[in-house]
C-alpha cells in the first residue's frame, strides 16, 4: 500500500505539499531567498498547479494546491518545457504524475543551485523526497489552510497571522473580493475538487506566485456573514493552536481510506 505522504498527482486532485531542508541547514536566509523560491515555484509549477495557500519558514515550506486539469492548452505549454520528462509524457511513455514530480525536482534544483552559489556551498539542501498528502474533503481543506497559515505563530516567528510576511494569509486580506455567497466550492468524490476561476487569482507584481483566492473564500460563505469576515474569524478563533497539530495525524491517516486511484 502506498504511503499517504507520497500521493500521486492526478487531475483536479488537491494536496498539501511540503518539504524541509537537511538537518542543521536553513532553507531561506534572506528576503531575496523567499521571493526567489516563490518565483521559481511559479516558473516551474504555475502552469500545472493552482496555489491556494503557502507558508515559507526558515527551514521548510508548505503549499496547498490543486493539480490543474490536463487541457489542450496545458499540453501545448508542456511542449515548451523541452525536458526529457516533457518529451516522454507527450510520447505517452510516462504519466502526468511523473511529469509533475519532475517539475518539482526542477524547482528544487534551480533553487539549490542559486542558493549554493550565493552562500558558497555545495551539495543538496532539501530532503530527498518531498511529501504530498491528498486533501480529503472541505473540512480537511479548511483545516490545512489554517494549519499552513498558523505556521508562523507555531514556530514563534510572530504572535499574529499577519506578523510573519512569508505566508499567503496577508494576501487574502488585501484582495478585492467579488464572490457570491450562493456559489459554494464544489467537492466531488474523496478529493477536493476546487474550481479554478478564470480571474480567481491575485495578479500583483509584489507576489511571484499566482494565488487562487476566490474559490477558497467561498468555503466560508454564509447568509449571516461576509465570506472574508468569516475567513478571518475562522483563523482568529483557532489562533491559540490548541488541538490543531494533533489533528494533523487524523487527517493524514484518513487518506488511507481513499480509493486507490486517489492515493
Amino acid at each position: 500500500m502506498r504511503k499517504p505522504y507520497y500521493a500521486e498527482f492526478i487531475e483536479d486532485g488537491c494536496y498539501h505539499i511540503y518539504n524541509r531542508c537537511i538537518s542543521g541547514e536553513k532553507l531561506f536566509k534572506s528576503e531575496e531567498n523567499y521571493q526567489y523560491f516563490l518565483q521559481q515555484w511559479q516558473k516551474y509549477l504555475g502552469d500545472y498547479m493552482a496555489a491556494y495557500a503557502y507558508a515559507l519558514i526558515p527551514n521548510h515550506f508548505h503549499f496547498l494546491a490543486k493539480c490543474k486539469p490536463l487541457t489542450n492548452e496545458i499540453r501545448e505549454i508542456i511542449k515548451t518545457e523541452n525536458t526529457k520528462k516533457s518529451f516522454a509524457f507527450l510520447q505517452g511513455e510516462i504519466d502526468y504524475n511523473t511529469f509533475v514530480i519532475s517539475q518539482y525536482q526542477r524547482l528544487f534544483r534551480s533553487y539549490v543551485g542559486a542558493f549554493n552559489k550565493q552562500n558558497d556551498r555545495i551539495g543538496n539542501l532539501f530532503q530527498d523526497k518531498f511529501k504530498r498528502v491528498v486533501i480529503k474533503d472541505a473540512e480537511h481543506f479548511r483545516y490545512m489552510l489554517l494549519y499552513i497559515h498558523h505556521n508562523g505563530i507555531h514556530h514563534k516567528l510572530g504572535k499574529e497571522y499577519t506578523s510573519w510576511p512569508h505566508t499567503s494569509y496577508n494576501r487574502y486580506l488585501h484582495i478585492p473580493l467579488t464572490v457570491s455567497s450562493k456559489e459554494p466550492v464544489n467537492f466531488t468524490g474523496n478529493s477536493a475538487n476546487i474550481e479554478v476561476i478564470g480571474n480567481g487569482h491575485l495578479e500583483d507584481d509584489r507576489y511571484p506566485v499566482h494565488l487562487f483566492t476566490e474559490p477558497v473564500v467561498k468555503l466560508f460563505s454564509s447568509e449571516d456573514e461576509k465570506p472574508l469576515s468569516a475567513f478571518i474569524k475562522f483563523h482568529e478563533e483557532n489562533k491559540n493552536g490548541k488541538g490543531l497539530y494533533p489533528n494533523l495525524v487524523k487527517y493524514k491517516n484518513s487518506t488511507l481510506d481513499l480509493p486507490d486511484a486517489l492515493r
